[in-house]
């Protein structure tokens, strides 16, 4: 019993440790290459028209007054573009590190989301595209919260980034799936086809229409002539292929997987789809599919509590992922993906 005791009491110490040390990372990488974000220049520029000019500065930009009102209040706290920028991202690091402490998994399991989302997600979006990086943590709120805060913190996201109003659909096919289990497949597999045909649809026409005003707008011309690092879109990169085996790996053994591990799936296809089809436009394509293909975290955190199969299909996929996106954020810094 003593022996038993010490070693689980051990176990946890060292788990503490891991998330400590990766937590740090998390916190070194914020300090060191903040600054090295392609975006970062642009947020500066903001926040200065913020300290300048207040509200009219927030109604007067393109980006979402939601976040204007957010950077406002920082504005207040820090005199330096660099600590908002940083306190906006450790927002959004905490509110995703107080999610996980709501998930009940092994501890394993919440080292190999955290080291995932370090390499493959972390330097995008918190290091980069922070905006998306805050949604996206409100919308992890709303996953994990019941239906009326859910709803609240979905519309906090979208506030925050409006290219999210993109996850409704998913969200809500999400929602019955986690209210519905063990019922058939049949009913969900039809509403995800529904909402990949109304995506392409959508997008199609939303591609017609940028097509027709994009001369005239300056925002416009940039998404079709740049994308992440100002390179030429790669529709079949490394990254592609590894979120399409990914996906192929996961129809080959969709018998080991349940009902919403496969959701997590489509939403990761529809990002795929939603590169593909926006390809002539290489920013909004790169940032559509970042959007969707965050949500691998959730597979990883679902085929953790089912067989060895998932268990094993998912920590492949991790470790692949991991040491691509190592590559390319800490050794090549080239747009390769």
């Amino acid at each position: 019993m003593n022996t038993s005791y010490s070693e689980t009491m051990l176990f946890n110490v060292i788990f503490r440790i891991a998330q400590a040390l990766i937590f740090f990372a998390f916190a070194f990488m914020a300090l060191a290459l903040v600054q090295n974000g392609n975006d970062f220049i642009n947020y500066v520029n903001y926040f200065i028209d913020i300290k300048t000019f207040n509200f009219s500065a927030i109604l007067t930009s393109r980006l979402e007054p939601a976040f204007g009102i957010l950077v406002l209040f920082f504005t207040y706290l820090f005199d330096t573009e660099y600590f908002i920028y940083l306190s906006i991202l450790l927002l959004s690091l905490l509110i995703k590190m107080l999610v996980l402490t709501k998930w009940h998994l092994a501890k394993s399991a919440i080292i190999l989301v955290l080291i995932v989302y370090l390499f493959r997600f972390y330097p995008l979006h918190e290091l980069t595209q922070v905006r998306l990086a805050l949604s996206l943590s409100f919308w992890m709120l709303a996953i994990e919260s019941e239906k009326k805060w859910s709803f609240f913190y979905s519309i906090v996201g979208c506030l925050i980034h409006f290219s999210t109003l993109a996850l409704i659909p998913s969200m809500v096919i999400i929602y019955y799936t986690k209210n519905n289990a063990g019922h058939t497949n049949n009913r969900i597999n039809i509403m995800w086809l529904l909402n990949v045909l109304a995506t392409t649809i959508t997008s199609i026409i939303i591609i017609r229409s940028i097509d027709l005003i994009a001369p005239n707008l300056k925002t416009l011309q940039m998404y079709s002539e740049t994308s992440f690092g100002d390179s030429n879109i790669n529709l079949f990169s490394i990254g592609i292929l590894i979120d399409l085996t990914f996906i192929v790996g996961a129809l080959l053994i969709k018998k080991h997987l349940n009902q919403i591990c496969m959701c997590w799936i489509y939403i990761n296809a529809i990002g795929i789809l939603l590169f593909f089809t926006l390809a002539d436009y290489p920013v909004m394509a790169f940032r559509f599919r970042e959007l969707f293909s965050f949500f691998m975290v959730y597979l990883i955190k679902d085929a953790f509590k089912l067989n060895i199969y998932a268990r094993l299909y998912v920590v492949s996929w991790s470790i692949v992922s991991v040491i691509a996106y190592y590559y390319l954020y800490f050794i090549s810094f080239n747009s390769i993906f």
